[in-house]
């Protein structure tokens, strides 16, 4: 569960740190668009969004909602420093990456084929970390024991 909430704070960290921020013309922090498919492997996002508390406490960084699962604020320590808009994707990942190219998206969680595909195609992107690895394989292998 430790690895979990680590690997969430660095998830958190890095939306801030490396994805590119669009400054909203209304607000004096940057606004950051996720993008993610409604799968358990995307679940780690949604574990920060619902432990704020937790996670301040933890790590010094916490999303607050604004409206649940779908607007959050980005705070460190007691300083707001982005507003988060998180919007889910249904389509698969290929549409997360088509959003992507067109400016829409500025960070996704999402698998590995689009992603190559589109960096291949010229897609400015980049992946910064893996969320799972292995999960489908430790599932058949349960399967077929």
């Amino acid at each position: 569960m430790k690895k979990i909430y680590m690997l969430v704070a660095l998830l958190i960290s890095s939306l801030v740190l490396f994805a590119g921020c669009v400054q909203n013309e209304t607000s004096e922090v940057p606004t950051l668009t996720v993008a993610y498919l409604p799968t358990d492997h995307h679940a780690s996002l949604f574990v920060a969004c619902d432990n704020p508390d937790l996670f301040k406490d933890k790590y010094g960084i916490c999303l607050k909602a604004v409206k649940d699962k779908e607007e959050y604020e980005l705070y460190k320590g007691n300083k707001k420093i982005a507003n988060v808009k998180v919007v889910k994707v249904t389509e698969g990942g290929a549409s997360i990456m088509n959003l992507m190219t067109q400016g829409q998206v500025d960070v996704a969680l999402l698998g590995y084929p689009p992603v190559i595909f589109y960096i291949d195609k010229g897609t400015k992107a980049k992946v910064i970390m893996n969320l799972h690895t292995e999960v489908l394989q430790l599932l058949l292998e349960r399967i077929f024991q």
